[in-house]
């Protein structure tokens, strides 16, 4: 029963904490692909937090360009935005309710 209590006690997550925390995530990514670099490859990534940050559809096409090219030459921030993104996409909740109507 111990067991049982502890867990009822967790603090609880929904999903718009959670995506929030893995923007948090990839945002720490950038940071720490920032600093590894040096001289003028860091130019790259600078400037690049709000494109990687916000939704896709709110860019503007320069912004889009920019991601998709930095997303495109840096496999770990490639791979912590599609995380993040497959996880806030609008979709994602709606196809489990979906699969679970039509089953």
């Amino acid at each position: 029963m111990e067991a049982v209590s502890q867990r009822d006690e967790s603090p609880r997550t929904d999903r718009r904490h959670s995506v929030r925390h893995l923007g948090d995530a990839l945002d720490q990514v950038r940071k720490t692909k920032y600093a590894r670099l040096t001289g003028n490859r860091r130019k790259f990534i600078k400037g690049k937090k709000y494109a990687l940050l916000s939704h896709k559809e709110n860019l503007n096409p320069e912004g889009k360009r920019s991601l998709k090219l930095l997303l495109k030459t840096n496999k770990r921030l490639n791979t912590a935005y599609l995380l993040r993104e497959s996880f806030d996409h609008p979709l994602g909740l709606q196809l489990g309710r979906l699969g679970a109507t039509v089953l």
